[in-house]
Formats: structure tokens, sequence, C-alpha cells
């Protein structure tokens, strides 16, 4: 599946000079080289350039373009690929930073800039304008909900003055599926910074939009922002409310997806496991039926890679306090983990990866130190380096640091989750209290001093951690045991992975000492 950051300067060069991509195309072949090597490049060609589906050209199409335009193709917004010039490839996979900042360059772009000034639409703008929305979405992920607010807010009136120009009926549904899908963001982060009657009043304004133009996947996502405002917040009957409403407005989309998720989680919370089950196969079987999506950190976007329809959220509130308390028995019986620990869970995606393969990536890529403690609990102390039990589960593997709390660095956990999915949660004598999962390459989510309401830090995709909170919030504000707990606890759900308490309770046992 492809990741494409359009290039803007290329099509804003092509619509400075008012050429179609077919006109585009017929004078790259008629330059000197284009007749030379007889090059036949086409519309579809010129599309693929300019959505980014290829970044650096063949060698002789890139003279061509410098013979027409007396442009290096860098400054037409092409680039080198890493593998080499001269290759026809797809753009490489983008952080959402990057979507950020070629959704700036999208409206920098002469055309775009004159377009919003004159309050008119012209050819490509609205094309351009979806783009950039698309790209202001697929940012979402990691990039601040403050700056990804303040970015939204000014494009809000820009696109806003266009709907009182000079446009067709046609053109002004589109402009409002557009700004309401701007709209749905903009309400995203109202909430994601606490400012929660900001947030609703762009959801209803989104929800509006959608409705006077009959976008159903419009609809449904403003119900599935209702939903999840209602779980966050622990009204739970509102969740399954707002989630059923969406779903009779979405149509088959990824809006249906997600609030079939946002039912059962609803559902699971008020103790109704069975129907919760019904809707996760719901679930499945719409997912099943959608398309693979082109661009799957899109926030509005349902990724079939990724498994957010986990039967974990069946869980009930009584089995998980069951689960907290298995941890609190364990911290119990050992206190000396309260102080400091790493415990990184991890999945692989390969059933050929063993946990020798994961030891030697969690160390940097060499063979950690593997030796007998005669008292392990009582003697990793005394190492200055990461001491770790190693546990294996069905297809899980839990990896448990226990000397001094050194957490798995960032980039063992990327690297580690290009083929697998890590979970983990660490904390030490100086605090930290985090908890985290990586996936595909990336941090996913991860969330600071969790045990402190009011301190709390939140990166990411905040749907990840969302069963998370209010296993925290169930606890008294002073339960720092509990908390401690509900993040084993909440990993358990997550991979089935237990730390049991006897596993801890060993002598003459094998340790994995680290030196990354």
């Amino acid at each position: 599946m492809s990741d494409n950051i359009p290039n803007v300067q290329l099509r804003a060069w092509r619509n400075e000079h008012r050429l179609t991509r077919a006109e585009l195309a017929n004078r790259i072949n008629a330059t000197p080289i284009g007749i030379r090597e007889s090059l036949a490049c086409d519309e579809e060609r010129i599309r693929r350039w300019e959505a980014g589906g290829v970044r650096w050209p063949h060698s002789p199409y890139r003279l061509a373009i410098t013979q027409l335009t007396g442009l290096q193709p860098e400054d037409l917004g092409f680039r080198p690929n890493r593998r080499g010039a001269g290759q026809l490839v797809e753009a490489t996979s983008i952080i959402p930073m990057d979507a950020l900042r070629a959704e700036a360059d999208l409206y920098g772009t002469m055309e775009l800039a004159q377009q919003l000034q004159a309050s008119d639409v012209g050819t490509g703008t609205l094309e351009a304008l979806a783009e950039a929305v698309d790209l202001l979405c697929r940012a979402y992920p990691v990039v601040s909900a403050a700056t990804l607010r303040d970015r939204t807010q000014k494009r809000l009136p820009q696109v806003n003055g266009l709907l009182g120009g000079r446009i067709t009926l046609a053109q002004h549904r589109e402009l409002l599926v557009i700004t309401g899908w701007l709209t749905a963001l903009l309400g995203c982060v109202h909430y994601d910074l606490g400012e929660r009657e900001e947030a609703e009043t762009a959801r209803r304004a989104a929800y509006e939009m959608g409705r006077q133009v009959g976008h159903g996947e419009l609809m449904g996502w403003a119900h599935e922002m209702s939903a999840w405002f209602a779980l966050v917040e622990g009204r739970y009957e509102g969740v399954v409310t707002s989630a059923r409403m969406g779903q009779a407005v979405a149509g088959q989309s990824s809006a249906q997806v997600q609030l079939t998720l946002q039912e059962a989680r609803g559902l699971a919370r008020i103790g109704d496991r069975r129907e919760a089950d019904k809707a996760l196969t719901r679930g499945a079987d719409a997912l099943a039926k959608l398309p693979l999506p082109g661009n799957p950190d899109h926030h509005f976007v349902f990724d079939h890679a990724k498994p957010r329809l986990p039967r974990r959220i069946l869980v009930s509130s009584a089995t998980i306090s069951t689960v907290i308390d298995h941890y609190r028995n364990l911290f119990d019986r050992h206190q000396w983990l309260e102080g400091a620990l790493c415990w990184t869970v991890v999945q692989p995606l390969d059933e050929e990866i063993s946990a020798e393969d994961l030891l030697r990536r969690l160390n940097g890529g060499r063979d950690p130190q593997q030796r007998i403690m005669e008292y392990p609990t009582e003697e990793a102390w005394r190492e200055d380096l990461p001491v770790l039990f190693a546990f294996g589960g069905e297809g899980t593997y839990g990896f448990l640091e226990f000397s001094y709390g050194y957490a798995t660095p960032d980039h063992i956990l990327v690297e580690l989750s290009k083929t697998s999915r890590v979970w983990m949660t660490t904390w030490h004598t100086n605090g930290g209290y985090t908890i985290l999962k990586a996936a595909d390459g990336q941090i996913k989510a991860r969330m600071g001093y969790f045990i402190f309401a009011e301190h709390r830090i939140q990166e990411g995709d905040p749907n990840i951690l969302a069963d998370f909170l209010p296993m925290l919030d169930s606890l008294d504000q002073e339960d720092y045991r509990g908390k401690l707990s509900a993040a084993f606890a909440f990993i358990e759900a997550s991979t089935g992975m237990r730390l049991e308490s006897d596993w801890l309770d060993v002598e003459e046992a094998p340790v994995i000492i680290l030196d990354n």
C-alpha cells in the first residue's frame, strides 16, 4: 500500500503555464531528448508524478523535464531515492510531520494562493484543497494537538471563503465535504487539548455539513466522535447510543467499522459481553468488505493492518479488577519492583522469529550476555547494565528488566516494531511511569506519568490507550500500586502475556545482561 506525498511543485508549474496533463506529456515527448529517446510520456505518467507515486523519474525523463522547463528536477519537487537515481520507485513511507510540511507547501503554490485570495474556484483548486485536508489528517498521530489546532483554525476561514464565491452546485457540495472533514479534525484536536465545549461545537458543525450534502461517512465519523467523548468521560450508555446512530448513516466505510468497535467498548463497560461480541463480529464483517486504504495513517481511516478490533475490550470491569488484583498481589510480594522495572512484551508477526532473535534486537543487534545467577533478585542491582528475565508464551514474549528500571530505548522499540507489536511499561526511582505501544516501525502511542491524573502526558493515537484511562480512573487517586498494577493488567489484556509472581521466586536462574 502506498503512502505518497503529492508533488505540489510540479503541479504548480503546470498550472502556472496553463497546461493539461496531456499537453505537458506531449511537450516532454517533443523535447530534443524526448525525440532522441522516443519517450512515451502520457497523461497517466504525469498523474503519477503529481500524486507522488514516482519520486525520481528515469534519467531520460529528467533530462527532458529540464530541457522543457529550464529547471532541475529537484526544483520541481522530485527527490532522488536513497537506492540511487534512475530507478522508477514508489515513494517511501513518510512520517506525519512530512505531511504537515507538504500541506504547507500545497497552500504555498501560486495557483491555490491566488484562488483562495480571489474567493473563486479554478481548475484543480478543489483537488488541491482535498489533498491539503488529507495531509492534515495524516499528520494527526504525532503532530502536537496545539500545532494541528492552530493550522486547522488558520485553514478553515480560507476554505470557507470559497463558499461565497462563484461556484457551481457540485462545487458547493464538494467544498462542504472538505470543510466538514477539516472541522471534524479540529473537533478531535480540541478534545485532545481538553477544550470540550469547542470540540462538541466542531463535531456538531461537521455533522451538519455531512447532513446537508448526504455524506454518510462524514456523519458517521461525527457520531464516532460523540461516542469517543462519551467513552473517555465514562458515559457508557452514551457510547452505545452514539455508535448505533452513526452506524445507521455511515454506510460501508471506515466509520462503520470504528463505530462497531466503539459500540463493543460501551457494551463491554456496562457488562453486556454477548452484545459486545456481536458488535465485534459485525465490525469484522464490515472491515472485510473494505478495500485496503491508500493512507492508513489518516485519522479518519480504519487500517486493516492494525489490530483495532481487539477482543480485550470485552473484558468486563469485574474481570479487569481481578487482573489488577493479580498484579497487586505480585507487587505486594515483590515490593522491590515498585521502585524500578521495565516490562516489554513483544508479539512477533513472523512465527519464525525466536526469543534469541528478539534478545539480539533488544541488545542493538549483538548477542547479549547470558548468565546463571544464584539469587537473581538480590544480585541484579550489582550490575551497571540492564538485567532481564525472559519469559515465553504462545507467540508472545515478555522481558522484565528488574535491576534499575532501564527503559528499552525508543530506537530499539522502533526497530523491534518493524516485525512485531511491542508494548512496554516502565518506571524508576525518579518517576517516569510510562506505558507505550510500538508497531509498524513507529511509537504509536505513549503516556507518561500515568499514575498522576493531573500530570499525564499523552502522545500519538489516543484510541490505542483508550481502554487504559478508565482503568486508571476507576482507582482512588492515591492508589499508586493499583495504577502500576493497571498498567500490567492493560498489557496482559492486550497481548495475553501474564507475569506470574512465582516466576520471580527463583534461584540458580538464567538472566540476560544487555550492553546497549
